[in-house]
Order: structure tokens, then sequence, then C-alpha cells
């Protein structure tokens, strides 16, 4: 099991499969197409229906635990970036609306002075929208970038 692999099948579930004819100039599908195959063959499962390009129940399994895992590779990129003194990279936080108006504004100014280097993507929703995206890897830790539990 590769990460490209993982990779490629977030692809086909975030983006879905868009089959095409052969030496269309077009980039993209076709390495997700591949890429999947060999995962599934290793997985000894279908990851991704052929008829309507929709993940399988065990493709749905798959793209959950890779997104975490994913997660956890930006993690160590960003704890060794913390050694390292100058911390780069992205963070992306979920924050409720009304909470985001007066957090925000103090956020930034803080980011801009302490951490230069990192750029914040900045997701606005309800409990029930940002949660789930928080368990699936799309946002990071509400403890520390690219972490689950506080830093020591």
């Amino acid at each position: 099991m590769e990460i490209r692999q993982l990779e490629a099948l977030i692809g086909i579930a975030d983006h879905g499969i868009v089959l095409r004819r052969r030496g269309s100039a077009r980039h993209g599908p076709v390495e997700y197409l591949e890429s999947h195959r060999h995962l599934e063959k290793e997985l000894g499962t279908e990851l991704v229906n052929r008829s309507n390009g929709l993940l399988t129940e065990s493709g749905e399994i798959v793209v959950d635990r890779a997104r975490r895992i994913l997660g956890e590779l930006r993690g160590i990129a960003s704890d060794v970036s913390e050694l390292n003194a100058e911390i780069h990279g992205q963070v992306v936080l979920g924050m409720i609306g009304s909470a985001g108006r007066w957090i925000v504004p103090l956020l930034l100014e803080a980011l801009k002075e302490n951490y230069p280097h990192i750029a914040l993507h900045i997701v606005e929703g309800t409990n029930s929208v940002i949660e789930p995206q928080l368990v699936k890897g799309q946002l990071d830790s509400p403890w520390w970038p690219g972490r689950s539990t506080p830093p020591n």
C-alpha cells in the first residue's frame, strides 16, 4: 500500500471519476483509475463501483482511514518543522460563524506576528458541519496543527 494510492482514492472520493478516451490531453482521472486498481488488487476488494464511479462500502472505509493517515503524515512535517524553530505549512481551522467574527481578527494578528510562514484556511460552519470534517481529518486538530493531543 502506497501513499499515492491512498491519495488517488481520496481524489476519487472528492472529485469522482471522469472516464476519458485514450490519447486525450486531459490529466488526472486516469491516474486515479490506475492507482486505485492496484490498491483494490492488494486488498482483494472493489473500492470503486465501475458502473457509477462512486466508492463502495469498502472504499468508504479505506478513504476514512486514508484521510487520517495523510493527516498524521502532515503532522509529522509540522512536528519536525516545529523543532527547527520556523513553523511552515497550512492549518485548516473549523470555526462557528458567530465566534469567528470576534476571534478571527485577533487570531490573524497573532498568527502573523508569531508564525509568519503559516497559511491559515478557515472553514466556517455549525458544529454539525465542522465535527465530521474534524473526524475525517479534513480539519487540523483543535489542540495544535497536525496533532490529536496537546503539545507537551
